[in-house]
């Protein structure tokens, strides 16, 4: 039985045979689709690409399919493309060959080269979880609150109520310190240290009464004990035992320097005196055995043991020795409102006129927060809650933002940390800090 194919674009019939077929005289004979694939041979190449899946698929139906499939395959060798194709195929594997055989070369090379040498940092052991934690001694030093003084608004604004709020703050900002600390300390004691100029005064310059919220007596009497009580009952929530030290600040003094009043009469210690009375009365009222886990060191203390040396105290973390002042005698010029030279030289000049061997000196007075190393000891400068006043920033030509510190000891390193504790949100980037200014302008 004879089959006739027609597809379009092919210029000759191709004739599908089931026995053999006449063919030329240099080909030999065939049987099947062997003999349709020799005729498409003959075909232009377009033709062999467009026919060629139709003539396979009729060529399915005959016998031999896998042998005739074959066939058709071998049919497609002569076309340049797949010869290309098998010519890359095989170039990519040479490739592959070279790139391994050449890894395997620079590993062994590799590994030679170190079977003899040792590794430049050695790899600690897992360590071990300890049940007992290393205990801390945190020291919060509050400072140059500069209460009574006032300035009506502005980023400068200040007053009774701003006070109240920033140290509410501080207050706010250490206890999450002590948190986060406690998950790899024991925290059970604190020490604050009050720095002096808790109060403005009065008459300490001219005009200097214009620029005060109240009363000298009302400063000292009334407002900063019940601020300062406030905080104390507070930190008796945190810690198990608080040890408090006092010092005198310029501020606090009976007017003008170089005047005729008593070197014992200054506002700060009747400050610490009335705020001692009234944190005391409030715990017998509240929770008399929390007395004995509270201990003062006022200026009213020491003059009792060294006469009139109280304007200065001494206080140790274990062994290690902090001597706390104001700092209202530094001498000498200093740079970016900070005497550098005149501090460090004063703290060298303390270690010779105590009978205490200073580690760390503590001070305030110049409302600028900074530490400063003197050979094997250190200086911690305080910040201040006040904002920057007229008076500094038009003599001084110099302001900062309100903050306060608290220093970290441990028994084998001594003060191994320190944070600055910023008051309130004055603090920004000096790019937003003007874009808020401009927006002000524009209001």
């Amino acid at each position: 039985m004879d089959t006739k194919l027609s597809r379009p674009g092919i210029e000759e019939e191709i004739q599908v045979h089931r026995g053999p077929v006449p063919l030329d005289s240099a080909q030999a004979t065939d049987t099947g689709i062997q003999g349709a694939v020799l005729r498409v041979r003959t075909l232009p190449q377009e033709s062999k690409q467009k026919n060629m899946s139709a003539l396979l698929d009729d060529a399915m139906e005959e016998p031999n399919v896998e042998s005739d499939l074959n066939s058709a395959l071998l049919a497609l060798e002569g076309d340049d493309r797949i010869k290309f194709l098998k010519r890359e195929i095989t170039k990519l594997k040479n490739q592959l060959s070279r790139s391994r055989a050449e890894a395997g070369i620079i590993m062994t090379e590799i590994r030679d080269l170190l079977a003899d040498k040792q590794y430049l940092v050695d790899v600690p052991k897992t360590p071990s979880i300890s049940k007992k934690k290393q205990s801390v001694i945190p020291v919060l030093c509050i400072g140059d609150i500069h209460l009574g003084y006032h300035y009506p608004d502005g980023p400068h604004a200040y007053s009774y109520e701003i006070a109240e709020q920033r140290l509410t703050n501080c207050l706010k900002k250490f206890a999450q310190i002590i948190h986060d600390k406690r998950t790899s300390a024991a925290i059970n004691e604190c020490k604050l240290y009050l720095m002096g100029d808790i109060v403005e005064g009065e008459a300490m310059r001219p005009g200097h009464g214009h620029e005060i919220e109240g009363s000298v007596f009302e400063q000292s009497v009334l407002v900063a004990p019940r601020l300062l009580s406030g905080l104390i009952i507070a930190l008796l929530g945190i810690f198990r035992r608080l040890h408090i030290v006092g010092i005198p600040g310029n501020h606090g003094r009976n007017g003008p320097p170089r005047g005729d009043a008593h070197p014992q009469t200054n506002w700060d210690r009747v400050t610490y005196e009335v705020t001692r009375h009234v944190t005391n009365n409030s715990l017998l009222q509240k929770s008399a055995k929390r007395l004995k886990d509270i201990s003062w060191d006022l200026p009213t203390d020491r003059a009792k043991v060294h006469g009139a040396d109280d304007w200065y105290a001494v206080d140790t973390c274990w062994d290690w020795t902090n001597c706390i002042i104001h700092g209202e005698d530094l001498r000498g010029k200093g740079w970016g409102g900070i005497p550098f030279y005149g501090v460090e030289r004063m703290v060298r000049r303390y270690a010779d006129i105590v009978d205490h061997p200073i580690d760390y000196m503590y001070m305030g007075h110049i409302h600028v927060h900074a530490t400063i190393p003197s050979n094997f000891r250190e200086i911690f400068v305080n910040g201040a809650v006040e904002s920057s006043t007229t008076y500094a920033r038009k003599q001084l030509v110099s302001a900062t933002y309100p903050s306060q510190r608290a220093v970290f000891y441990t028994q084998t390193n001594g003060a191994v940390c320190s944070e600055k504790i910023y008051l309130d949100s004055v603090h920004l980037p000096h790019g937003v800090r003007i874009q808020k200014a401009m927006e002000a302008r524009h209001a």
